[in-house]
């Protein structure tokens, strides 16, 4: 894969030389997730019990470092995916028995729901769906659409708004709905608040 987008630096650190100069500071995959050094969503981050608001405050995900390994470039997050790009796909990084493994994490959708099966967090299968938002998606930091539906069912969701990346990520306790309703499965709500892109 040309390129590799690395966040969660502690676990995955060793993909990469410290010693590594690269002779880059951005990159991008439009329409999915844009990917420059210093890339940043802010959000207002939720957590719910039983669908009653148990806490409230802020996270943040930013593009912190950038290095090569051999002829790839890591791009490091502060926290959460390990995601490798290529082509118009980003892979996720998962680890099974047998090892680390990549699949397919963000694609082009289309209104049409596409549905796989999914090996995260290792050998466990979940159904997963993808396709395009027609409505739109309402945050903090605005109004967007179209926008990316990926859902690990009963588990993960992450709604992407094309230049603008990550607008909500949505995680539930695996027994509420799909997709998910903002009165039942939530477990933690991230909605954008604020990003800051750097120009590619």
């Amino acid at each position: 894969m040309k390129n590799l987008l690395i966040l969660l630096p502690v676990l995955f650190i060793f993909a990469c030389s410290k010693d590594s100069q690269p002779d880059i500071s951005q990159s991008r995959n439009d329409g999915l997730l844009p990917l420059a050094l210093g890339n940043t969503w802010i959000f207002a981050d939720s957590s719910w019990n039983n669908g009653v608001l148990a806490s409230a405050g802020y996270d943040t995900l930013f593009v912190e470092k950038i290095e090569k390994w051999n002829d790839d470039t890591c791009y490091y997050f502060n926290r959460e995916f390990s995601l490798a790009v290529s082509g118009d796909t980003i892979y996720g990084l998962r680890a099974g028995w047998s090892g680390f493994f990549w699949e397919p994490e963000f694609f082009p959708v289309t209104k049409d729901t596409i549905t796989d099966i999914s090996l995260y967090g290792g050998d466990v299968a979940f159904e997963r769906i993808s396709f395009s938002l027609d409505k739109v998606i309402s945050v903090p930091a605005g109004s967007f659409s179209p926008c990316n539906y990926y859902s690990m069912k009963w588990f993960r969701t992450i709604i992407l708004s094309p230049e603008t990346g990550f607008v909500k990520i949505i995680e539930t306790d695996g027994y509420g709905p799909e997709p998910p309703n903002e009165n039942s499965g939530y477990r933690r709500v991230r909605s954008l608040i604020k990003v800051s892109l750097k120009q590619s």
